[in-house]
């Protein structure tokens, strides 16, 4: 029973993905700024001038992470410079993706329904199908956190390799996206109650593997730079363009001093607009600082899609409420499985409130874990219910709701931003 759910959740997956890009935005690359920068890496690796890429008249060496254009490179030394190739590689990490999501919550709840359900669900969710179509690391960076955290909870307390190679494929994933790269430190209570006496070594090992794969692109930035940039350089740009008079909540990278700036180094460049973005937050009042931050926070769960004319995304917003209650039940049972999803939202969480992370690319990667509790509240919910046809009532009317919700944006939009910008003030 369970080999056919995980080939019925790949193939069911694959078919959404490969039918949807081909169907509405076709085998094609879509022009996109980060996009454009992964792509230009790509290429110059391919061509032997090595990982740069000319951004303004300007050489940049760790402006973007390298795994994904590394990535893009590799497929198109081997299939030739292919975007249907790139399409149909992401597609199938989404959905191998989605089958390590119900196998995490199949090891995590003994339960093959409950389980399901977030296998069936990721098949549909949207952030996953932008992931596949658009030339964005989002997918890659999903994947490999997954695959990671499932190392780990299936690793055994006697063998340290389990550990260690879960330490490594984080690495890989923050090579991807350096939102991970505080998580090992988040996660170390964890391991202190989990493993207890055991957590010092089980710990080191998942470290050392974390650090060892990081380590030598460390050193590679710190000879180019002479200065220690563990993955890339572009954090000072991300925090200065969420925290700046016009961003309010959200990413704004307009500045009159920008032209200022551009014959700058790509590192003092950065240092730069991390001076802007703590000289504007020191000047902030405190009622000001709070509207910052909440707006920022509320980004964690905005269930309009940004990309999109502000369109309401339906399959993030039929899971929030499930979302919630799945998050109560798993904090309530003190199950520590349950706390190391809770923990990586955390890490999510954290990194919205500092760089803004709402449009649904960037929700793409705690999907994983918002899909498992989401799961776990509608198994409960279920139960709590009693009643299959009640049940299948009750979510039949969320579903159209959801549904007309979608196609009639325009009004919740309308109350939406009523109140956002009654806090905003603009």
């Amino acid at each position: 029973m369970e080999k056919k759910q995980i080939i019925f959740i790949f193939l069911f997956s694959l078919t959404i993905y490969l039918l949807y890009t081909g169907l509405f935005c076709g085998f094609k690359w879509f022009m996109f700024g980060d996009a454009t920068e992964y792509e230009r890496y790509a290429v110059n690796l391919l061509s032997g001038k090595g990982y740069v890429y000319d951004i303004g008249g300007i050489e940049s060496y760790a402006r973007r992470p390298p795994l994904y254009p590394f990535l893009l490179a590799f497929i198109y030394y081997v299939f030739g410079h292919s975007f249907v190739v790139v399409k149909i590689v992401q597609a199938v990490l989404a959905s191998v993706t989605n089958v390590i999501t119900y196998s995490i919550l199949l090891k995590f709840t003994g339960n093959k329904a409950t389980a399901f359900i977030s296998g069936l669900f990721s098949s549909i969710y949207f952030a996953y199908i932008y992931g596949v179509y658009m030339h964005l690391a989002d997918g890659l960076f999903t994947f490999l956190l997954v695959l990671s955290v499932y190392l780990l909870i299936i690793s055994n307390e006697d063998k340290m390799p389990g550990y260690l190679l879960s330490g490594i494929v984080l690495g890989l994933a923050t090579l991807t996206r350096p939102t991970t790269l505080i998580l090992p430190v988040i996660l170390l209570p964890w391991f202190i109650f989990k493993y207890k006496n055991k957590a010092v070594k089980i710990f080191s090992a998942y470290l050392v593997g974390f650090v060892c794969l990081i380590a030598p692109w460390t050193i590679r930035n710190y000879l180019v730079y002479n200065a220690f940039i563990p993955v890339q350089t572009r954090s000072g740009e991300n925090f200065w363009a969420s925290n700046n008079p016009w961003s309010k909540g959200r990413c704004n990278q307009q500045h009159n001093d920008i032209e200022n700036i551009k014959d700058l180094s790509e590192l003092e460049k950065d240092k730069r607009m991390t001076k802007w973005a703590v000289d504007y937050l020191k000047g902030l009042s405190t009622v000001q600082f709070c509207k910052l931050y909440f707006l920022k926070a509320a980004s964690f769960v905005y269930p309009f899609m940004c990309e999109y004319s502000f369109k309401y995304d339906p399959t993030f917003g039929m899971i929030i409420p499930f979302w919630f209650y799945g998050m109560y039940l798993t904090i309530k049972s003190k199950d520590l499985q349950g706390w190391l999803f809770l923990l990586i939202l955390l890490t999510f969480f954290m990194f919205t409130l500092i760089y803004y992370g709402g449009e649904i690319r960037f929700r793409m990667a705690y999907s994983p874990y918002i899909i498992m509790l989401s799961s776990i509240g509608i198994a409960n919910f279920t139960r709590v219910l009693g009643n299959m046809r009640v049940s299948a009532a009750v979510y039949l009317l969320w579903l159209v709701i959801n549904i007309w919700a979608f196609f009639y944006y325009q009004y919740l939009y309308m109350i939406a931003n009523y109140f956002l910008v009654a806090i905003r003030g603009s």
